[in-house]
């Protein structure tokens, strides 16, 4: 079976390197949309202790009326809603609108810059998602107040065995 095949009847996806409590997925499952981002409302109170990944790096977020308009690093903290955790949920109905602007961005853009990424083929995500929202497509947002935390530098590593309470009790 190929990959995108699998992506059909809906899917959750999510970035890497981040860790999250049950509740923030429980949200975005939760939420009525066909493509639904985890935003964390939270989330400059994790920057106070990162010194080397500094807020204006973060993926935030704007957003109007239960939609977002808006999905960025270079949003102001202070006109923010939120940070996209890196999780979102895409129905079957998400998963096409998702699959289609994938398939007609690379069409455009293989090989060639797209938005502020160099080439195509190493654009963020988010990018994506703003072409879509540019479009006209309708992202919905899944607030989570914390219960998140990207693990990007070393220092994060370690904020995340000091303050994160289940990657504390796991034996590495």
């Amino acid at each position: 079976m190929h990959a995108e095949d699998q992506m059909d009847g809906g899917f959750i996806c999510c970035y890497s390197d981040i860790l999250f409590t049950t509740d923030v997925v429980q949200r975005v499952l939760g939420h009525p949309g066909d493509m639904v981002l985890s935003v964390d409302t939270k989330w400059l109170e994790r920057y106070q202790h990162r010194t080397q990944h500094p807020p204006d790096d973060g993926e935030k977020v704007t957003v109007a009326h239960g939609a977002v308009t808006r999905v960025h690093r270079a949003i102001p903290p202070a006109t923010a809603h939120g940070e996209y955790t890196g999780i979102g949920k895409f129905t079957a109905a998400g998963a096409v609108k998702l699959k289609e602007a994938f398939h007609r961005a690379t069409a455009r853009y293989a090989g060639q810059p797209f938005r502020e990424a160099a080439v195509f083929e190493k654009a963020y995500l988010i990018l994506l998602f703003q072409e879509m929202i540019e479009a006209g497509v309708a992202f919905a947002h899944a607030d989570t107040p914390g219960n998140y935390m990207e693990v990007d530098t070393q220092e994060d590593f370690e904020l995340a065995r000091r303050f994160w309470p289940d990657f504390r009790q796991t034996k590495i």
